[in-house]
């Protein structure tokens, strides 16, 4: 199961808006991010 691209955009907004990254840890929030979909993909 994948995020539909609206939510992705609501999530990207979030974090953007409300938690200044840096770049490593924006990296780190793409990556869970990326592993959470995944996840979810194996599980459906």
């Amino acid at each position: 199961m994948e995020l539909d691209p609206a939510k992705m955009r609501l999530l990207y907004g979030f974090f953007d808006f409300y938690l200044k990254l840096n770049e490593e840890e924006e990296a780190e929030v793409m990556k869970t991010l990326k592993c959470w979909t995944r996840t979810k993909q194996n599980k459906y």
